[in-house]
């Protein structure tokens, strides 16, 4: 079955409800895993689905199927009235979407979708002699794959999306220290693996025999790999609602200064290196538009879903795709010879919440931390446990290095901070 813009009148024609709205993905996923120094799996999945929304006086039922002819839409639509029926009218109903217009990103490259598994095995193997030269042991694995979105309903809106992506992530492990690194891209062609693995052997080695620490508070230089990992969490609770309601850090704070001066944060489905979706997936489809959230440290505004925007009288931005921070081109060598003391961190995981109100987080650093010591590394040190706020250091930020793409979905600098805490330390 075509999905295309034809299908609107067919479920106009079918349907016996107020509205439908069809939500369309095809998912081509190809995961090489590796470990040991050897290739331990290659998994290749393709799934069509449809998810069928019917609406009736404010009711929405829905239903889903992996069938993809007319006879199992129509069925998955029926499904889909009938609990409808049933269910009570949602107080924050929203009616599907009119025509809207929006501006499609390039995201497909013909490259990335070709790549069989043969071929990553070929790199990946590349690798395993090198590591093995250096008596380090290799893990990780290489994704490659191809979606396909597409947003319709009964009321003539249509969106629809196509992108590529590869990933590249090791970890490098050698006389009890390791070294992580990895990439992200839709062109595969620009995934260097032996240049991700040289980073992250790099890392492995400078920290063999670490030593502890006191925790504290330190000056703090994050690369951007661990900064994207703290801005994931700063990203979904910059929500206009929770905000409204009182609940989250952001709250009575639009229009004021809450990051320093050199901070800027926003989104562009259409920035050059770090394209997103064009439409919002959590808002049937709503287009998304640059947006500034944060200017020279000043809240500019929040990211609002469809029935609070009404609600608020203000138009609705979507949940944006990407975010985006500025930078400088200031290299990672040229910042820490500026530094006189201090910890550079390359990563962080097992990152929770500790307070969502005041948007405090605990986790732990990993695959590299060091101490700077006039403008050099000068020593590895044992991991540590931080209990502090993305906004400990976004507010004491005193130089910004060049942005890196981290998870496909952030575009952030190195940064070096003037202080962020350290709770514990570890035996490792």
């Amino acid at each position: 079955m075509k999905i295309d813009k034809s299908l609107i009148d067919f479920l106009r024609r079918e349907k016996e409800c107020d509205d439908v709205i069809l939500h369309y993905e095809e998912r081509n996923s190809n995961l090489s895993r590796f470990g040991e120094n050897r290739i331990t799996q290659n998994m290749s999945m393709k799934i069509e689905t449809i998810k069928i929304r019917a609406i009736k006086d404010g009711r929405i039922g829905s239903a889903t199927t992996t069938k993809m002819d007319r006879n199992s839409l129509i069925r998955a639509m029926r499904i889909a009235e009938d609990i409808a029926s049933t269910m009570p009218k949602d107080p924050e109903f929203m009616p599907p979407l009119c025509p809207q217009e929006y501006k499609d990103v390039k995201r497909e490259i013909e490259a990335t979708a070709r790549t069989t598994p043969l071929m990553k095995a070929k790199k990946i193997l590349e690798i395993v002699k090198k590591a093995k030269k250096k008596n380090a042991t290799i893990a990780g694995y290489f994704y490659n794959g191809k979606v396909k979105t597409s947003f319709m309903n009964t009321r003539g809106f249509f969106c629809n999306h196509t992108l590529t992506s590869a990933k590249f992530s090791i970890t490098v492990s050698m006389d009890g220290s390791s070294g992580f690194a990895e990439k992200y891209d839709e062109d595969i062609r620009k995934i260097d693996v032996m240049s991700i693995f040289a980073t992250a052997l790099q890392k492995a080695e400078m920290g063999i025999n670490p030593v502890e620490i006191k925790p504290g508070d330190y000056p703090v230089f994050l690369e951007p790999l661990a900064l994207g990992s703290l801005m994931w969490y700063l990203n979904i609770l910059m929500d206009k609602r929770t905000a409204d309601e009182g609940w989250s850090f952001f709250s009575r704070k639009e229009g004021k200064r809450i990051a320093s001066s050199n901070i800027t944060l926003f989104s562009d489905p259409s920035h050059a290196e770090n394209p997103g979706f064009p439409f919002d997936i959590e808002n049937d489809g709503l287009p998304l538009k640059k947006q500034i959230w944060m200017q020279n440290g000043v809240l500019n505004k929040l990211w609002t879903k469809r029935y609070w925007a009404k609600k608020k009288g203000i138009k609705a931005t979507g949940v944006p795709s990407n975010l985006i921070m500025k930078g400088t081109n200031i290299t990672t060598e040229e910042i820490l010879k500026k530094v006189d003391y201090g910890l550079l961190v390359t990563r962080l995981w097992y990152i929770r919440f500790v307070n969502r109100k005041e948007l405090i987080l605990t986790g732990m650093t990993r695959d590299g931390l060091f101490l700077v010591e006039n403008g050099k590394i000068s020593k590895a040190v044992k991991n540590m446990r931080f209990n502090d706020s993305p906004f400990t250091i976004l507010s004491t930020v005193k130089y910004l290095g060049k942005p890196e793409r981290v998870e496909g979905r952030f575009l952030v600098p190195a940064v070096f901070a003037k202080k962020f805490h350290f709770a514990s330390t570890t035996k490792f």
